[in-house]
């Protein structure tokens, strides 16, 4: 009885230890497509603001065209 306990705990704990890195693993997939989501987002907010940008200068031009 005493192997059989030592076995079965053996077996739990390995069990265990697989489990916890295939759910490491699962989580390293996710942070890095969350990481890559972001920088994306990122991009996108920078190529916004230079559209803004771009857009003051011209409207700003306009008005110093009209101005001389």
């Amino acid at each position: 009885m005493k192997d059989y306990a030592i076995k079965a705990l053996v077996n739990t704990v390995d069990h265990l230890g697989s489990v916890t890195y295939k759910v490491n693993d699962l989580l390293d997939e996710k942070v890095d497509e969350v990481s890559g989501t972001e920088f994306r987002v990122c991009c996108i907010e920078q190529v916004h603001m230079k559209l803004i940008f771009g857009k003051m200068l011209v409207s700003l031009d306009s008005v110093v065209i009209e101005i001389f």
